[in-house]
């Protein structure tokens, strides 16, 4: 019999460790005084980075699917730029909290800038399980937070557009890796429900009052029930 895997440890591995962070240039602009209009079918997450791996620096967002890039060497048509993944983090409200305020880079820094944006899973998860003869393993109930840094004092509408509008890029391929593992998880049903917040914190009669992260924040929530496939045993 294999090993049972813990759900948070599926969702890193199968999920967050497998989002598709690569992007395609489907046409360049010309390459001069060091910088290039680069054109994508779609810019997936980008915005909360502002920069590729490669080490090429947005300095402008023309559209949806063009950019500015600061580059020594021109990109050519059809290169595929890619993006970073999120952190991860799961647990209680109050553990990840602690978890992020403590969290430091491979440089060894407690630098903000590091931590965002970041994948929440919020534990424990409800898992209802299948019996023995069956091929699924469990059904579990997901509540998971997209998190990324938000200007409190900009109007409502900035917020949405520069911090919700790429967490639900990287939601979307959250949910896409999903259908996707076909060797991890059944065909999903549906794709859940989302919730944006704009200013991400603890909710009164009068709106957001005050930061849960002791940060100003926006994050967008999305529960979604998946059906984990049994581990096999070697």
């Amino acid at each position: 019999m294999a090993d049972i895997v813990l759900t948070q440890s599926i969702v890193e591995d199968e999920i967050v460790s497998k989002l598709d962070n690569t992007m395609r240039v489907t046409d360049v602009g010309v390459w001069a005084n060091d910088t290039q209009e680069l054109t994508f079918c779609g810019l997936k997450w980008l915005k909360l980075y502002d920069e590729f791996l490669e080490g090429y620096l947005v300095i402008d967002y023309v559209d949806e699917n063009t950019v500015i890039i600061q580059t020594e060497v021109p990109i050519v048509k059809g290169e595929i730029l890619t993006i970073q993944r999120p952190l991860f983090f799961h647990g209680t409200h109050y553990n990840t909290i602690s978890e992020w305020h403590n969290f430091v880079d491979a440089n060894g820094q407690n630098r903000e800038d590091a931590k965002l944006p970041f994948i929440w899973l919020k534990t424990p998860t409800r898992d209802e399980w299948y019996g023995f003869k069956s091929p699924m393993s469990r059904d579990s109930n997901l509540e998971v937070f997209f998190v990324h840094w938000s200007d409190w004092g900009k109007l409502n509408e900035d917020r949405v557009n520069k911090v919700i509008q790429p967490l639900m890029q990287l939601v979307a391929e959250f949910q896409n890796t999903i259908n996707k593992n076909r060797t991890a998880f059944a065909p999903l049903e549906d794709k859940g429900m989302t919730k944006g917040y704009p200013k991400f914190g603890n909710e009164t009669p009068n709106g957001i009052e005050k930061a849960i992260f002791e940060s100003t924040l926006g994050a967008v929530k999305l529960e979604i029930d998946i059906k984990i496939k049994r581990g096999k045993c070697c």
